[in-house]
């Protein structure tokens, strides 16, 4: 596995680690990473948040005691009055970890050879992460996607049910 950077001699570095180690399949596959040089009044790229960040996590839960965790987090959210609350996307972010790509063992084996001017990273299964203004983004595979659809699924009508039951017990009264 090689890692192409933007080094101004265009060369390869190779990445210190096994595809397996790395969690990318064991044939085919390319990662790229994008490396800036830094001057000394540059921002720091900052770590990735990975509370906030999909990576490969395995929990213990059945397919009910998720939906039951949602629906009661979209509950707490609608009697709240708001939506998809900061708890609601730490659920959401662990959720989908389910079937996520190792982004956490990817990034640290990138810093490890490139530190502070990593920048971001491509790789083949779509798990891709990139530094913006010193915070990372990064985007979903075809299988998170659907994870999240799946989530919502489950949140949007448990959301709504509760807001409705909410709603219907307020009295609005009109001034004449």
């Amino acid at each position: 596995m090689r890692v192409t950077s933007n080094n101004p001699r265009g060369r390869l570095s190779p990445i210190p680690a096994s595809r397996r180690e790395a969690g990318l399949p064991a044939a085919g596959g390319a990662i790229r990473c994008r490396v800036m040089r830094r001057q000394v009044t540059d921002r720091a790229a900052g770590k990735p948040d990975w509370n906030k960040i999909p990576t490969r996590r395995k929990l213990p839960l059945t397919e009910g005691d998720w939906a039951a965790l949602i629906g009661d987090q979209a509950a707490r959210d609608a009697a709240h009055g708001r939506a998809l609350s900061g708890q609601a996307e730490r659920l959401l972010v662990e959720y989908v970890s389910q079937i996520s790509p190792d982004r956490r063992r990817m990034y640290e084996i990138l810093f490890r050879q490139y530190g502070d001017r990593l920048e971001g990273y491509s790789a083949s299964d779509g798990s891709n992460m990139r530094n913006v203004d010193g915070l990372w983004e990064y985007e979903l595979t075809k299988q998170e996607s659907r994870m999240v659809d799946g989530f919502m699924q489950i949140y949007i009508p448990a959301f709504e049910s509760v807001r409705g039951k909410r709603l219907a017990g307020r009295h609005l009264f009109r001034e004449v």
